[in-house]
């Protein structure tokens, strides 16, 4: 079978999809391991999945929360900068870390949430295939 990575924001609205494909997965017979900060481990170790931690001097535990209720504060451009900036600053964490990770891990396939825009690159340096997944509700 095969062994997926996933890499997504810890955030419930990208954590909750995710996990529940993953959980999918694994009840189909793969290994699933979510790469992600220390504030993603309780939500996807809860669903049963594999966990590997990155990011761990740039966000550390709670550092979602502080996001969270900074980005709460600010409205308008202010916050779309604050949350332009967010992405950036995960996106060269995950640049950073998570190739050498995911290669031990001998992951063969990633699962990139669509608001992870290193998650291809990524999959591209370490020359194993992707896939985009976007999950919304009508």
């Amino acid at each position: 079978m095969t062994h997926f990575g996933i890499i997504c924001p810890a955030a419930s609205g990208h954590l909750n999809p995710m996990t529940t494909l993953g959980y999918e997965l694994k009840q189909r017979g793969h290994r699933v391991t979510l790469f992600g900060i220390e504030d993603a481990q309780p939500k996807v170790l809860a669903a049963g999945l594999e966990f590997q931690l990155i990011g761990k001097s740039d966000f550390p535990k709670g550092a979602t929360k502080d996001l969270f209720t900074q980005l709460g504060n600010l409205s308008g451009f202010k916050a779309f900068q604050y949350t332009i900036n967010w992405i950036l600053n995960v996106a060269k964490m995950s640049l950073r870390d998570a190739p050498d990770v995911i290669k031990a891990a001998d992951i063969e396939l990633l699962l990139v949430d669509q608001a992870s825009p290193a998650g291809g690159t990524i999959a591209e340096y370490l020359d194993i295939p992707f896939v985009s997944c976007c999950a919304f509700k009508l």
